[in-house]
Parts: structure tokens; C-alpha cells; sequence
């Protein structure tokens, strides 16, 4: 695993190699989620599916049948994201009869920061001056999953101490949640400048909760040594390259914190590697080199004019680009 210096190094290397080029921002990256949905049955329905789930016991697992799951589980329309049914049991729900929905998605828009464990996902933008700004939809968005890696690291940081890591990663993953703070506030400023205020981020406490070592790893490797590594690069193509002023300034400074964040991340896993067994050494890296190849693979659209323009949002070239960049060097 290469050690502080070297992702600094190697990533300070592309920040500089960039120039004053007008190259597009790295994108969006994809948030992943999981989290429960309740959902009251009506005893008077004629649907089949309902009389079936209201005919099981309360507790009953009806995963087994994904069909009735699918149609009683229905999800509120996403744009920036999709979601999906993992499976379902029969509840109550203020005495009522219910089903207790297990749900996972994506959210197919954002910026730097680790995503946390428990993370449910994005509430539909409002505008009180009619349809949302794609620019503010964008920065809001960013901003909600800002909020939402305090709660990552902080987590983070109470693993490290349980499982008795140096205390300088405990202090450095502390003020990261600390840093993190600042990045949201700032984002949500530049979003309701275009007249969207975001919604703050709602994660289940149940799931931040310390994890094994193994398991925190694991999860260092994809969330920081990929996502918050390419996070890195995110704020600093996006500070030279959008055409709004305050989104460069705010990013630009940005940018030195998530290079600190994923360096931190690299320093992790260097410990871990220092206390695994091989066949952990290789179930934390097989992790880390599935994440950077679906990164790899994405094949999201061309992003908005607006968002290219003002707020420095890629292309889907310039994206390739960077992760060509990340991947012959970093990851390799």
C-alpha cells in the first residue's frame, strides 16, 4: 500500500499537470445505500398482493416471493437516482397491519466525501421560485453527501480506537469529520445561490455502529483510497475549471482538505496491511480494485450545458481521463 507521501505526491503531480487547461471536473460519483421502508396496508384492498402479505404472520419473510415484495414495496420517483427492492416481512406499524420494505439505490449525484453506512436516500428538491435549478439541484446534492461523510468519519474515527489503531489516525479522521462540516456548509451556500436549499442527510444510527476490523477496511479502501481519492481530483478540476467564481474559490480550498482525506485514507490501509493476515490483505484490495473498475465502467450521459459550464461538471471523456490518470498511477 503506498504510504502518505506517495498519494500525495502522486496526486499533487496531476493537480500540476492539469495547467490552466479548461479540462472538465471528474463527475458525479454514485453513492450506494441501503436502509427500511414501512408501508401501511389497506385490509380493504382488492389487490392480491396486499391479501397475500395481510394473510402471512407478523414476521413472516416474504423475500422469497419478489414479485409481491416489488409491487406492495413502492419507491417515490428519483431523478438523479434508482432504487431497488431487496426484500420485504409482514409488520405492524401503529397497530396496523404492514410490510417493513428493505431497500437499496443509488444516488447518481454528489461530490467528495466518504458515504456512510445507513444512509437513506436524497428527499425530492424543492425552489420557491418554481422548477429547481439543475446547477442548484447539483450543489445541494453535494452538499447533502458532504453532511453525510461527518457521520463517516466520526464512525471511522470511534473504529479506529476500538480496534486500536496509532492515535494520530484517530485525531486525523476527527478533524477530517471537522473539515467535512465546513465542505457541506459551503456547498449548501453555493446551492441556495441558485435557489435550492438542500436537505440535510438522515442515516440510520442503527447502522453506525463500530464494524469489524475487516470490515472497516474494506470499507476504507472503497469509500477513501477510490471514491475520496477521486474526490481529490474532483474539487481541484472543478476549482479551474468552473466559470462561476465562488464555486472555483470554494472548491479550490476544497481541494487541499480532500487531498489531506484521501492521504489519510492511503495511511489506513497502510496499517491495516501492517496488522491482516494475507487473505485479508487480498479480500481489502480485491474490494478497492472492484470499486475503481465500476468507477472505470460508468456510463453516465453528457452532463447538463449548465453544469459544464458554470459549476465544471466532466465530460464523459475528460471523466475517463482522470480515473486513466488515477488508475496508472495511485491505484496501481
Amino acid at each position: 500500500m503506498p504510504r502518505e507521501i506517495d498519494v500525495v505526491t502522486q496526486l499533487t503531480a496531476l493537480f500540476i499537470a492539469a495547467g490552466p487547461v479548461l479540462l472538465p471536473n471528474c463527475g458525479c460519483p454514485k453513492t450506494e445505500y441501503e436502509y427500511d421502508r414501512t408501508i401501511r396496508l389497506d385490509v380493504n384492498s382488492a389487490d392480491q398482493h396486499v391479501q397475500v402479505a395481510l394473510a402471512a404472520p407478523v414476521g413472516a419473510e416474504l423475500s422469497q416471493n419478489p414479485g409481491l415484495c416489488g409491487a406492495l414495496c413502492v419507491t417515490p420517483s428519483n431523478t438523479t437516482g434508482s432504487e431497488s427492492v431487496l426484500g420485504c416481512e409482514r409488520a405492524e406499524h401503529g397497530g396496523d397491519p404492514a410490510i417493513l420494505c428493505h431497500i437499496s439505490g443509488r444516488d447518481d449525484c454528489g461530490g467528495g466525501g466518504r458515504v456512510p453506512p445507513g444512509l437513506t436516500p436524497a428527499e425530492q428538491l424543492s425552489s420557491p421560485n418554481g422548477p429547481v435549478d439543475v446547477r442548484g439541484d447539483f450543489l445541494a446534492r453535494a452538499a447533502r453527501l458532504e453532511a453525510a461523510s461527518v457521520h463517516a468519519f466520526l464512525l471511522l474515527a470511534q473504529e479506529l480506537r476500538v480496534h486500536g489503531a496509532p492515535a494520530a489516525l484517530v485525531s486525523l479522521a476527527r478533524r477530517a469529520a471537522y473539515e467535512e462540516l465546513g465542505h457541506a456548509r459551503a456547498m449548501a451556500r453555493l446551492s441556495r445561490r441558485y435557489g435550492v436549499q438542500p436537505s440535510p442527510p438522515i442515516v440510520r444510527q442503527s447502522a453506525l455502529r463500530p464494524r469489524s476490523l475487516l470490515t472497516m477496511a474494506r470499507d476504507n479502501a472503497v469509500e477513501g483510497c477510490v471514491h475520496e481519492t477521486f474526490g481529490a481530483l474532483h474539487a481541484n478540476w472543478q476549482g479551474r475549471n468552473a466559470a462561476d467564481h465562488s464555486v472555483r474559490h470554494c472548491l479550490n480550498h476544497i481541494a487541499t482538505e480532500e487531498l489531506s482525506h484521501a492521504a489519510l485514507s492511503w495511511n489506513i490501509a497502510a496499517w491495516f496491511h501492517s496488522v491482516a493476515s494475507p487473505s485479508e490483505r487480498r479480500d481489502v484490495r480485491a474490494a478497492r480494485d472492484t470499486a475503481s473498475d465500476h468507477l472505470a465502467s460508468d456510463t453516465a450521459p453528457e452532463p447538463h450545458a449548465l453544469l459544464e459550464r458554470d459549476l465544471g461538471v466532466p465530460s464523459r471523456t475528460a471523466r475517463r481521463h482522470l480515473l486513466g490518470q488515477l488508475r496508472e498511477t495511485v491505484w496501481s
